[in-house]
């Protein structure tokens, strides 16, 4: 039996390409309060991808492989979603297996960007 490359599971490769310069140009259309414009958009998701390169093979094929569909799906894929759902994620298996709290706070963890992580995305 043959199984083709281009079959093998993407996610398996590392971080995913995402289309950003939308979810900016969606972003920016909506003008937020926080004067978030396109150019700071690519910024915050361009350092965030830098992020997350370095810490993928850290987060569990399961993780990874649930992060990129919630990142992915509903039209504006972003980088941020996949970073905080795969900190989260992470941070949460960790609580589930040893049965206590890390000892971490989300600016340690995250790297903190420009987008403030506790406000909701609008953009979805």
């Amino acid at each position: 039996m043959i199984i083709p490359v281009a079959g093998r599971n993407r996610r398996e490769l590392g971080v995913p390409k995402l289309d950003i310069s939308s979810t900016c140009h969606a972003a920016s259309n909506l003008q937020l309060s926080d004067g978030e414009n396109y150019d700071s958009c690519m910024q915050d998701e361009l350092k965030t991808r830098d992020q997350l390169v370095k810490n993928w093979n850290s987060y569990s094929r399961e993780i990874r492989e649930r992060c990129t569909e919630e990142a992915t799906n509903g039209g504006n894929p972003s980088y941020v979603d996949l970073f905080e759902c795969s900190e989260m994620a992470n941070w949460a298996s960790h609580v589930n297996s040893k049965g206590d709290i890390p000892n971490t706070t989300s600016s340690q963890s995250t790297g903190a960007t420009n987008r403030k992580a506790a406000e909701p995305r609008m953009d979805k």
